[in-house]
């Protein structure tokens, strides 16, 4: 119990969570937003997108969790030096690195699922 009540273990579990919760929200966005945009495409197509641009994003996601943890930690104690407070920097700019990196690749992910699909839903149509 003492160590939920430890400073640094709240300012982690904010950063991760927020960044967590900040990703999820621009990557469902951005997904949305460029499956409406193909214009053209009947709906079996669309469907076919939908679940191969979800799936590739969907396995991207441990891949980008590790990665963002890496950023985010390497991001936090840059910004820790620089500021003097040291390590402490790392949980309070971690959601950053997690929210930015999570994005980036999770976008990445959703448009090569976006491709892959068109080049499939073309030999399956």
């Amino acid at each position: 119990m003492e160590m939920l009540l430890n400073p640094m273990f709240i300012a982690m579990a904010a950063g991760i969570l927020g960044g967590a919760l900040a990703s999820t929200w621009l990557g469902s966005f951005i997904y949305n937003r460029a499956i409406l945009e193909i214009k053209g495409w009947s709906n079996r197509r669309l469907r076919i997108a939908k679940v191969i641009a979800g799936s590739v994003a969907v396995i991207a996601v441990p891949l980008s969790f590790f990665l963002a943890f890496v950023v985010g930690g390497n991001l936090g104690g840059g910004i820790g030096e620089a500021l003097g407070i040291g390590a402490a920097g790392i949980p309070v700019s971690l959601g950053l690195g997690l929210a930015a990196v999570f994005i980036v690749t999770e976008t990445a992910a959703i448009f090569l699922g976006l491709l892959l699909a068109a080049g499939i839903s073309r030999l399956a149509a």
